[in-house]
């Protein structure tokens, strides 16, 4: 049995850590730069590859749009956002699927750093999907609305006090026969507060 080398992953964790804080480089003391000020809203924008576990369907983009709106400390170091999150997937292959996600989420986030910190994303919500396969002189397609679960764990590094790097694994879990989960790996978005 072979192992795979998790050295080249660690360095580059290891290293986002030796990275200067933004509140450092320009002088001024921030508590956690990752946060999502509370009343105000911070938007992202994700693209991730696709990894279907139905049959027939390839790895395909998904990309997603999502609102948080800063809720605040609910224990100490960890706070609460909540917000909507829309996203689009597309996965061809013998059976080609598209769907639309639209999920209200909550994240909680735990700060490690003032610049780094680690989230777990719930949501659920209302997608469409239309799948078609046309296969050895065989075709046929469907389309419908279904229930949408997600779960995502990720990270936030806060490049500047307004901009946060994400990066997550999301499991999309759609309520429909035969579509079954979808794991969005790697997502990495960028997350600007206003």
């Amino acid at each position: 049995m072979t192992r795979t080398p998790r050295l080249p992953l660690l360095a580059v964790l290891a290293s986002l850590l030796l990275l200067p804080t933004p509140s450092l480089a320009r002088g001024e003391l921030v508590e956690d730069a990752t946060i999502v000020p509370e009343g105000k809203w911070a938007w992202a924008a994700l693209l991730g590859l696709d990894v279907p576990t139905a049959t027939g369907a390839n790895v395909g983009p998904r990309v997603a749009g999502e609102g948080l709106y800063g809720f605040g400390e609910i224990a100490p170091k960890l706070r609460l956002d909540v917000g909507p999150r829309i996203g689009i997937a597309y996965n061809g292959g013998d059976a080609s699927l598209w769907t639309v996600d639209a999920v209200m989420v909550a994240r909680l986030e735990y700060p490690i750093t003032p610049v780094l910190a680690a989230y777990g994303e719930a949501g659920m919500g209302l997608g469409f999907y239309h799948w078609s396969v046309n296969a050895y002189g065989f075709a046929t397609s469907d389309s419908g609305a279904m229930l949408d679960l997600l779960l995502a764990p990720g990270v936030i590094y806060a490049l500047t006090p307004d901009v946060n790097v994400l990066g997550e694994v999301g499991f999309w879990i759609n309520a429909k026969s035969g579509l079954g989960t979808h794991i969005a790996i790697p997502t990495l978005g960028l997350q600007v507060k206003l």
